[in-house]
């Protein structure tokens, strides 16, 4: 009994044992060679869609700021208080630099998106085109050349599509989509893609025991059933390379294009160099230049360097000096104007849109508040009809003051005209005569002139405008200085019309101020 089980064992020691599985040539491609490639995939269909939002934020902020404006404007030219109109103007010119900067910058951001999503597209057609190749090459569970299983995992598990793999280990290789992706993408960071990680490549310890594939094959047995083929295979725009030796590791690595140009890990996935390039300007807001300033937020308006600017310039009249050698007075002065707070803030300026009423033959609507008009077209209108109806008053106020103006100028004299003795100092209304012989009367009142001044002290004289002249006031002793021909001004009684010069000068100056806005 004994002897019969000593064969028995002896026997079974013969028997060749069961052996663990092994990568083999004419195996499949591991899951955990092609998984980082496929989510490189689904990164880069996010591109184009990601560089579209970002185009469509910066064109709707330069919209929302253009609206902005207009209504700084009407504001404006409704303003109740020097301050407040200083204050609207401040923000009009701030808002408008700040559309001509993003406006200055936009064709260079549109041709930076579109290179990231051209980009981005070329690199995954490279990807998407293996998985669509290698996932066609299958006939059976056992025959193919990409599988679920890991590399040098056991024959099997053989796909020829992707719709039943989970979500996170599917390859995009659809159309290219413009759909917008709201958040940055993370899996672009400033060195590379987070997804391609570092690779051997294709060789023989990257795929699983035999399943009948010789696309992956080194050696003569593989794409050549001749003979081996002649150099390296650039699978999937070069990182999953095949070498031509069966084990030989073909390094690639896309996690960072960065730190050493000339990595030789970099050398053949010149691709996702390139690609990475362009989707890094894209990479987020902030890089891309859509962070705006929000002129509504307070502590993003006194952070603005424009709204600095335009307080410095209009609202300190500091025209010559920087904004950085002021920046304490360019600080208060935005707390005294604009407050220290938010709510001070919005109390002042922007909640007054709730309470500015807009007539319909402003903006061409029902009367409403303007915070209530949304178009554009509607708000332009109101700010068209505003700015010609101040200009109209100024230019009425100017017109009246032109009439009192030349029915109270004054008069200059033949006498006074004789009393300059050099050519320089004879200027109009006189004129110099050289010829002639009285060395008193070479400057005399030029005739044409007299004339005119004739003619508007006659026009003048039913309202008691004429004959004003300096000599009427000069000799009146204070007690007699009295309007409206006389002033008092110093030492001596002077002629009111030089007040009414001056008058008329200011109203000039404040109209043509009104004008440039």
């Amino acid at each position: 009994m004994i002897g019969k089980a000593f064969i028995i064992l002896s026997l079974l020691n013969e028997l060749p044992s069961p052996t663990a599985a092994q990568a083999a040539e004419g195996g499949a491609l591991g899951k955990d060679v092609w998984l980082p490639l496929a989510k490189f995939t689904a990164t880069a269909a996010k591109i184009p869609g990601r560089a579209a939002k970002l185009l469509q934020d910066r064109s709707a902020q330069i919209v929302n700021l253009m609206k902005l404006q207009v209504q700084a404007d009407i504001c404006l030219n409704k303003a109740a208080s020097e301050v407040s109109a200083l204050g609207w103007q401040a923000l009009a010119v701030a808002i408008a630099a700040d559309i001509g900067s993003l406006q200055s910058l936009q064709q260079q951001r549109s041709e930076e998106a579109i290179a990231a999503a051209a980009a981005a597209e070329f690199a995954r057609g490279h990807a998407a085109e293996f998985f669509k190749v290698a996932a066609a090459v299958q006939s059976a569970a056992n025959s193919g050349c990409l599988t679920t299983n890991n590399k040098g995992g056991a024959a099997g598990s053989v796909i020829n599509g992707f719709s039943t793999l989970g979500t996170a280990e599917q390859p995009a290789i659809g159309a290219t989509s413009t759909a917008h992706v709201g958040d940055d993408i993370t899996a672009i960071t400033t060195t590379g893609f987070s997804d391609l990680a570092a690779t051997d490549g294709i060789r023989t310890d990257s795929l699983t025991a035999d399943t009948n594939c010789v696309l992956f094959k080194g050696g003569s047995a593989g794409p050549l059933t001749t003979a081996n083929f002649g150099q390296s295979i650039p699978f999937a725009g070069g990182y999953l390379t095949r070498n031509p030796t069966a084990n030989t590791a073909s390094s690639a690595d896309g996690t960072d294009f960065v730190t050493n140009p000339g990595d030789g890990k970099i050398a053949g996935i010149k691709v996702y160099r390139d690609a990475h390039a362009a989707a890094a300007k894209i990479r987020t807001a902030a890089t891309f230049g859509s962070s705006f300033t929000d002129f509504k937020k307070l502590d993003q308006a006194k952070k603005s360097v424009h709204l600095r600017t335009a307080v410095k310039n209009i609202i300190l009249g500091k025209p010559d000096g920087s904004v950085a050698d002021l920046s304490d007075e360019i600080d208060t002065k935005i707390n005294q104007v604009f407050g220290e707070d938010q709510a001070t803030f919005h109390s002042r300026f922007w909640d007054q849109l709730t309470k500015v009423k807009v007539e319909k033959a402003a903006s061409g609507q029902d009367e409403t508040t303007l915070d209530a008009i949304t178009s554009f077209a509607a708000l332009s209108r109101a700010r068209t009809y505003y700015s010609t109806k101040v200009i109209k008053g100024l230019r009425d106020k100017i017109s009246s003051l032109e009439i009192k103006n030349s029915k109270t100028e004054v008069k200059v004299t033949d006498a006074d005209c004789n009393k300059h003795q050099s050519k320089d100092k004879c200027a109009a209304p006189c004129k110099w005569n050289e010829n002639t012989t009285d060395i008193n009367k070479k400057c005399s009142l030029d005739p044409v002139k007299a004339t005119e001044q004739q003619a508007a002290q006659t026009a003048g004289a039913g309202e008691g405008a004429a004959g004003t002249t300096t000599d009427k006031c000069k000799d009146k002793k204070k007690d007699d200085c009295k309007s409206p021909d006389c002033k008092w001004e110093g030492e001596t009684c002077k002629d009111s019309s030089i007040l009414l010069n001056k008058q008329f000068a200011l109203m000039v100056s404040a109209a043509f101020v009104a004008l440039l806005f």
